[in-house]
């Protein structure tokens, strides 16, 4: 009985060790919808071209980021593999641009250095307590971003200049020119993603960096 007695106990340390690993191991799955502000001197005929939202379709090491405007722009992220795709339709002419992590990282190396610094202020978005991000360009100028550690992807920010920031992207900026773009989440939805949004279509040419900028200029 006593044996009987061990080997129960053994067996339920195993089943509640194993549960514990699996509820570590469960990433998000769902959509993530953010708002996007423009601030700027832009004329208002050529504002009306520019998004107003992102969405972002999040399963395990899968993301993939839609940017509607005048233009339809879909990211595909691969965290295991480090690789990044663009896919575009640019005048009937549809095409996936393949950045492989050797071009992501280069990338990332040429890009302006940000600097971060963490205060104590919070700010709740969404339904989640986000923590408050300074940021320094190398111009000095400063603006601010918000993130949380309470939706569960790790690493969400590899290929970015976020990269430093472990937690997901709540609210950020970025700076085209004259122009200021604000990023804010509106919604997250838990819910399951299907494989095939991580895909490229079957009538997508499959381009390099190096081909579509001799291709388009890009």
């Amino acid at each position: 009985m006593k044996n009987l007695g061990k080997l129960t106990t053994l067996f339920l340390t195993i089943l509640i060790s194993i549960s514990i690993n699996a509820q570590k191991s469960k990433s998000f799955q769902g959509v993530i919808t953010y708002d996007i502000a423009v601030e700027g001197d832009i004329d208002p005929s050529k504002k009306a071209f520019l998004p107003t939202q992102m969405t972002a379709f999040i399963k395990e090491n899968m993301a993939r980021m839609e940017i509607i405007s005048v233009m339809k722009q879909v990211f595909i992220n691969d965290k295991e593999t480090m690789t990044q795709t663009l896919l575009m339709d640019i005048m009937g002419d549809k095409v996936a641009i393949q950045a492989k992590k050797e071009d992501i990282e280069k990338e990332l190396e040429e890009a302006p250095a940000l600097t971060f610094e963490e205060t104590q202020e919070t700010k709740e978005i969404a339904g989640y307590s986000c923590k408050k991000v300074k940021v320094t360009d190398e111009e000095g100028n400063i603006t601010t971003l918000y993130y949380t550690t309470d939706i569960d992807y790790e690493n969400p920010n590899w290929h970015s200049q976020y990269r430093d920031i472990k937690g997901v992207l709540m609210e950020y900026s970025s700076q085209m020119g004259e122009i200021k773009m604000t990023f804010t989440v509106k919604e997250v939805k838990k819910q399951k993603i299907k494989d095939s949004l991580f895909e490229i279509p079957s009538d997508y040419t499959i381009m390099t960096p190096e081909e579509a900028q001799a291709k388009f200029g890009m």
